[in-house]
C-alpha cells in the first residue's frame, strides 16, 4: 500500500519533477500525521508536482519496479503525467529502467545516496589502525558499529594485539547484528536522530529485552537519548549482556548517512560511570584526527 509523502517546498523545486495541465484539479496530496506535532491549523504548502514525484519514489519502497500504467493509476494522474515525471527522475539518475524495459527501477543516484559508504572495503581500511591503537591502548576489545533501522551491525572488530589473550576479554563479534537499544553503539547513533524519527523506528511502546538491564519503553529509551546527545557519548551496563559494558563515541567528520561508532566493550565489573567517562575521553583523542583518506601518520600513539 503506498505511504504518500508530502515535503513543503520552494517555487524552484517544482523544477525537479514539470508540473502539468492534464493532472486532474482533483488531486490532493495525502499527507501523513505528524507525530507529537499537536493540531495542525492547516496543511504546508506543496509543490504538487514535487510531491507527485516523491509519491513515484515511494512506489518503489513497495516495488521492485513500476511501470508509467501504474504510477497513473495508483497516484490517480494521466500516463502522460506520469512518464514526464519517471523521465525526470530517469534524467538525474533517481530512476532506471528496468532490464526487461518494461518499467523503472531504483537508478544509480539514488542507490548511492542510500549506501552506507562505512561497509566499503577502504573506509574499512582506514579506520582499521585507529581501532589498532584504541584496543592496545585500552586493553579492551573495540568495534565500529553502523545503524541499520532499528538494528546496529558491528563492522570492524579489534583486540589488543601487544598483550596476552584474557579470559574475561570480550571477544570479536564484527557481522553481529542486534537491536540498537540494547548496544552503547545502537543507542548513541540513534541519538543523532529525532525523537520522531525515533517512534517511526520503534513504533510499539514495548522494546524487546536481551537482559534485565535492557531498555523496556520507548519512554525510557527517548529519555536515555536525551541524556546521551547531552553528554556526547553513551554507555552500556549490561543491557545487551550482563557480564559486560561499553562505552561508544562517534567516528568525526563523517556526514549523517555515513555516521559510525566506536564501541568499546570490557568486563562488567571493571566499567564503573568515571571508568567509562574516561575511556569516553581516551577515545575520542586517539579517533580526532580520522580521516576516511586514511590514518593520519602524525598522530601519537595514545598508549595508555
Amino acid at each position: 500500500m503506498l505511504t504518500p509523502c508530502a515535503v513543503p517546498g520552494t517555487p524552484t523545486a517544482a523544477a525537479s519533477v514539470p508540473a502539468s495541465t492534464s493532472t486532474p484539479a482533483s488531486y490532493s496530496p495525502l499527507l501523513p500525521p505528524l507525530a507529537n506535532r499537536g493540531p495542525m491549523k492547516k496543511p504546508p504548502p506543496i509543490v504538487r508536482s514535487l510531491d507527485l514525484g516523491l509519491q513515484m519514489l515511494l512506489m518503489l519502497n513497495e516495488h521492485e519496479s513500476v511501470t508509467v500504467t501504474q504510477v497513473a493509476q495508483e497516484l490517480d494522474i494521466s500516463r502522460s503525467t506520469a512518464h514526464r515525471g519517471l523521465s525526470t527522475l530517469q534524467g538525474r539518475g533517481i530512476v532506471t529502467l528496468s532490464p526487461s524495459g518494461s518499467g523503472y527501477q531504483a537508478g544509480p543516484t539514488l542507490l548511492e545516496f542510500i549506501r552506507p559508504r562505512s561497509l566499503d572495503p577502504g573506509f574499512r581500511a582506514a579506520v582499521q589502525p585507529y581501532l589498532e591503537r584504541l584496543a592496545n591502548a585500552t586493553r579492551e576489545t573495540v568495534h565500529t558499529a553502523v545503524l541499520l533501522g532499528a538494528q546496529v551491525l558491528l563492522v570492524n572488530g579489534q583486540t589488543p594485539s601487544s598483550l596476552p589473550s584474557r579470559s574475561d576479554r570480550v571477544a570479536l563479534r564484527a557481522g553481529m547484528i542486534r537491536p540498537a537499544h540494547t548496544l552503547s553503539a545502537g543507542k548513541l547513533l540513534l541519538s543523532r536522530l529525532n525523537n520522531e524519527q525515533v517512534i517511526e523506528l520503534f513504533p510499539s511502546e514495548e522494546l524487546f529485552a536481551l537482559s534485565s538491564h535492557t531498555l523496556r519503553t520507548r519512554r525510557a529509551l527517548i529519555a536515555e537519548l536525551d541524556r546521551i546527545r547531552q553528554a556526547g557519548y553513551a554507555i552500556n551496563r549490561g543491557e545487551f549482556d550482563p557480564r559486560f559494558a561499553g562505552v561508544s563515541v562517534l567516528l568525526p567528520g563523517l556526514t549523517w548517512r555515513d555516521q559510525v561508532s566506536v564501541m568499546l566493550s570490557l568486563p562488567i565489573s571493571s566499567g564503573s560511570d568515571a571508568k567509562l567517562h574516561d575511556l569516553a575521553d581516551q577515545m575520542r583523542a586517539v579517533i580526532s584526527s580520522f580521516s576516511a583518506r586514511g590514518p593520519d601518520d602524525d598522530v601519537s600513539d595514545h598508549r595508555g
